[in-house]
């Protein structure tokens, strides 16, 4: 149902709206320590049918993977802070229903964002191999002609750092840490941006809108 939910809900425009809401980033203020902390409470998997890790057991497994594969600091931080977004869950800042204008829609109390999904390029196809396709008929923008082709709103290789992707919390994450003029790599946010973004790094597509850049990164993407 979150898969179907998904695709009903991020289009164009709801991403855009969303980015309008959050990019203000003026919800919440914690440290990370206190946000790991919200989310030890919180099931990495609240699909399973059975009661299975928490998010912050989840995030410090990943980030001890990072290490012990010998990776920079920097690369086990973005596994560290990863699905942190989950924490606006407990301060009941995260709901689908906080559009740009502050209004709420029935229809969307139970889509959450926070909650793991693969990303997709919004404003154009989705490729036939992309996950939950049997949904795609949902989708608002399936019909508009602006965003059904092969590369809709953008040029060729305009560059994955430009394009539009679904909301969810590496996109919110990625942001965060720009707003704050966090000082890490340039690699380690378009670790945390595209590593959701399987179709492109795993699958092979949307290489008529990567560039070279993002085609020199893929396989570490891919690693993470």
């Amino acid at each position: 149902q979150h898969h179907r939910r998904m695709w009903m809900k991020q289009s164009v425009e709801y991403v855009t709206l969303m980015r309008e809401r959050y990019s203000r980033f003026d919800l919440h203020l914690m440290t990370i320590e206190e946000a790991l902390n919200l989310t030890k409470n919180l099931q990495a998997n609240p699909f399973a049918m059975s009661v299975g890790s928490s998010c912050t057991t989840l995030i410090f497994h990943t980030a001890e993977l990072a290490r012990k594969e010998g990776h920079p600091d920097w690369v086990q931080l973005v596994a560290l802070i990863h699905g942190l977004a989950a924490a606006l869950t407990c301060v009941g800042s995260s709901s689908s229903t906080m559009l740009a204008s502050g209004e709420s829609s029935s229809n969307d109390e139970d889509y959450d964002w926070t909650i793991y999904v693969d990303a997709r390029v919004m404003g154009c196809r989705s490729p036939s191999n992309t996950t939950f396709l049997e949904f795609r008929h949902l989708n608002p923008d399936e019909l508009d002609s602006r965003y059904n082709t092969r590369i809709g709103l953008y040029h060729e290789h305009v560059g994955l750092e430009n394009v539009l992707l679904s909301w969810t919390s590496s996109e919110y994450m990625t942001s965060m840490l720009q707003h704050n003029n966090v000082m890490l790599p340039k690699e380690a946010l378009v670790l945390l941006k595209l590593f959701p973004l399987v179709d492109w790094h795993s699958r092979g597509k949307h290489t008529t809108i990567s560039n070279d850049d993002d085609e020199e990164l893929k396989s570490f993407v891919a690693d993470f």
